[in-house]
């Protein structure tokens, strides 16, 4: 039996790990001799890793959810995703195109350390939109602890 999201969550864009960042903004790496093959099925097919990270790496993290009429207006038509589908609240969306909320950020030892400083909260993002200063929150994001190499990268 699938679930909800394996039916219907590659039509609006799967979230995940997205690219390296090296010495290029979309560096190569992803995947290679050694590493888990891509994933073949809708969707995943696009994920740019399936790699084990280590310490010290840069990876972006890119949850997103955009209205792509090319494959939602079929997906409307066809019974294994149209029945998960609110076709009239989708339809009002598919102007718009669609959001990326993406993060770039570095692996430690104890985890993940977010690079990204950006407003994330509705109130803030509104509030930046009308012409708000961005809010300060270098302390969250602070490198200390980052490998010299790592930043390097990001200079």
């Amino acid at each position: 039996m699938r679930t909800v999201g394996e039916c219907v969550q590659w039509l609006c864009g799967v979230a995940g790990l997205g690219h390296l960042i090296g010495i290029d903004t979309h560096d190569v790496g992803g995947y290679g001799e050694g590493f888990p093959p891509r994933i073949p099925r809708p969707g995943y097919k696009s994920l740019r890793t399936a790699r084990g990270l280590e310490e010290g790496m840069i990876i972006t993290v890119e949850p997103g959810c955009y209205f792509n009429p090319v494959l939602l207006q079929p997906a409307f038509q066809e019974p294994t995703y149209s029945n998960y589908l609110v076709k009239d609240v989708i339809e009002q969306y598919m102007g718009m195109g669609g959001v990326r909320l993406e993060d770039n950020v570095v692996i430690t030892a104890e985890g993940a350390l977010s690079l990204t400083d950006v407003p994330r909260t509705i109130q803030d993002i509104e509030a930046v939109m009308a012409g708000a200063a961005w809010r300060d929150c270098s302390a969250k994001n602070s490198l200390k602890g980052v490998p010299p190499a790592v930043g390097l990268v990001m200079v």
